[in-house]
């Protein structure tokens, strides 16, 4: 139920590992045992002199709440989000997607969506620059100039379903 028990999903919260991805079956079998433990009157402090929101059940079984609020997605993350990996001309291991900042992912998605608008004077070097850029830092080769536009769309695409499956 990703996470969610009918409560949470009205509430708009859902439960997933402390690393961000979905819960697995053990962890949700450790919270429910903990579940009694978080009822003894004695052990609500615990939380609340630790400073975190979470219940002893969630701290043994390296989980947490979270606020269920997806982003909205523009027309340009829909399409590229939909694009299957396995046919992608580029990958990213992980590790390489790691090495990305929010401001690469913001700079590459500003870049393509008005790409359409751009002639290939102004466009052709902004290309070169945040590709080669981007292919330096995630240590990864450069992509040849005819396919960097092909590059930057397939590191969203892979950047998109990494965040796909931590979320769940």
């Amino acid at each position: 139920m990703r996470g969610q028990t009918i409560g949470k999903r009205k509430l708009g919260i859902r439960v997933v590992q402390t690393d961000g991805f979905a819960l697995r079956p053990p962890s949700v079998l450790i919270r429910t045992v903990f579940r009694v433990a978080d009822h003894l009157p004695p052990l609500w402090v615990v939380p609340l002199a630790a400073g975190e929101n979470r219940r002893i059940g969630d701290w043994a079984a390296g989980t947490t709440g979270v606020v269920d609020e997806p982003d909205e997605m523009t027309t340009q993350r829909e399409e590229i989000s939909k694009q299957r990996i396995a046919e992608s001309q580029f990958k990213f291991p992980h590790a390489a997607l790691a090495k990305a900042t929010p401001r690469d992912l913001e700079t590459v998605e500003r870049l393509l969506k008005r790409l359409p608008e751009m002639d290939s004077s102004e466009s052709g070097p902004l290309l070169n620059t945040i590709s080669s850029s981007l292919a330096k830092r995630l240590g990864v080769d450069s992509p040849e100039e005819s396919k960097q536009s092909q590059f930057l769309k397939d590191f969203l695409a892979a950047h998109y379903y990494q965040e796909y499956r931590r979320l769940g």
